[in-house]
């Protein structure tokens, strides 16, 4: 009998640091960001009562608003991406600016957000995001996609930021 408890109580372990590993890498919903102020990379977790998504089906558009917290910091994720379902890579057009309806934000709030805040915007020419709607799914009430974006510095000529997340977000 004890035998069977200690394997039974390995088996748990083990299930229980798998599902923490895939939880931490790629999990739904988790905001991963490195760059300048985050050398070692940061994962926030961005599935907060705040998040917000808009389907527009007349327009063809998708926007999403994710917020999380780490530490005393708050993140704001703002998306807008011109597809319903499918892949839209998001940079600036010929003239320096950014086509209708598409757009990626990334903006970290400190303790003070009037003057503690990091905004990160598709601005320079090698800045990009990827937005990549899976499904939007009618029954579930709900949409899931993926998004990885880069920010450049043309001053410094450095990359500031690049995140990746995988989120799934209700319908409201």
């Amino acid at each position: 009998m004890k035998n069977g408890t200690i394997i039974s109580v390995i088996l748990l372990l083990m299930m229980s640091t798998l599902v923490k590993s895939q939880q931490t890498k790629g999990g739904t919903n988790l905001l991963m960001m490195r760059g300048e102020k985050y050398p070692a990379g940061e994962t926030i977790l961005v599935a907060s009562i705040d998040s917000l998504l808009k389907v527009d089906r007349t327009a063809s558009t998708v926007s999403i608003t994710l917020v999380g917290n780490i530490a005393e910091r708050k993140i704001h994720v703002s998306c807008e991406t011109p597809v319903l379902v499918g892949t839209k890579k998001i940079k600036l057009d010929k003239d320096g600016d950014l086509p209708l309806n598409q757009k990626l934000t990334i903006e970290v709030f400190g303790k003070n957000p009037a003057l503690d805040k990091d905004t990160y915007e598709i601005q320079d020419e090698r800045d990009e995001a990827i937005v990549n709607i899976m499904r939007i799914d009618d029954v579930k009430l709900e949409v899931e996609g993926t998004f990885s974006v880069k920010y450049f510095d043309s001053a410094t000529d450095t990359k500031k930021l690049s995140a990746t997340c995988h989120f799934l977000i209700p319908l409201k």
